[in-house]
């Protein structure tokens, strides 16, 4: 099967340090490839930002599937990692605005 029109995962979290949205739409993608590989019963065992693509439904696609096995929870710390980047990239968004804010008072 031919691979979806995508870009690397890695260029998504290059957006997201400079957007607060994009990376709350990020982590809500995370959370579906969460579940669907659950809901499988499948791990692919090597995911990391590099070997994601992201199409422009925000949809997430796993690449290099050389470690895969069938079953289920192998990816749930590689993809707490992953979100937890997005989330502290959230939080410095956050401060960076509020310091913008104030100093433009």
């Amino acid at each position: 099967e031919l691979l979806p029109a995508a870009l690397p995962f890695t260029d998504a979290l290059a957006t997201a340090a400079c957007d607060v949205q994009y990376a709350a739409t990020l982590l809500g993608s995370l959370n579906t490839l969460q579940k669907a590989l659950c809901d499988v019963g499948f791990s692919h065992n090597n995911l990391r930002a590099e070997n994601i693509l992201i199409d422009q439904n925000d949809r997430l696609y796993p690449i290099r599937w050389y470690y895969a096995t069938s079953s289920a929870g192998g990816d749930e710390e590689a993809l707490q990692t992953i979100s937890q980047e997005l989330i502290k990239m959230q939080e410095n968004n956050i401060k960076a605005a509020i310091i913008t804010d104030t100093e433009a008072e």
